[in-house]
């Protein structure tokens, strides 16, 4: 069985109609934002640059302000970010060299890491029962 070729007759008269139906919902939306920007976004930019242009020392103290608390935001947020970056930095790091540390004073490897799971839920006060799933109990 051989697929249809996508040159038929039958195809293409599917595709005209979906382009004509697609190109009619995209000037369908223009003819919208054209309404829209005409009943709400030009009046509204007409009434703001009247009132700036009225009040020009306003408007400085204003554009000064906003541009002032734009910046200090920015700031904040970027402290933000990089405060967060370097918690979660140094304390996986820390994690790492303790790990390394447990790992290498222990008899064997599944001791290291039973004493390595150990710490950290005594650290991070997360129940052991929930943390190791594995562990095998003797009911007996």
């Amino acid at each position: 069985m051989t697929a249809p070729s996508t040159a038929s007759p039958d195809l293409d008269a599917y595709k005209n109609a979906a382009l004509k139906t697609l190109q009619g919902n995209i000037d369908g939306l223009q003819a919208k934002r054209q309404e829209m920007k005409a009943a709400y976004i030009d009046p509204a930019t007409k009434y703001v640059s009247s009132q700036a242009q009225s009040r020009p020392v306003a408007t400085a103290f204003l554009s000064i302000f906003l541009a002032s608390f734009l910046l200090l935001l920015g700031t904040f947020f970027a402290a933000l970010c990089f405060t967060t970056f370097a918690v979660v930095a140094g304390g996986m790091s820390l994690g790492a060299v303790r790990l390394i540390v447990v790992l290498l004073r222990a008899p064997s490897l599944p001791e290291g890491l039973k004493t390595f799971q150990g710490e950290v839920s005594r650290t991070l006060a997360i129940p052991v029962s929930v943390n190791s799933s594995s562990v095998k109990t003797d009911t007996a």
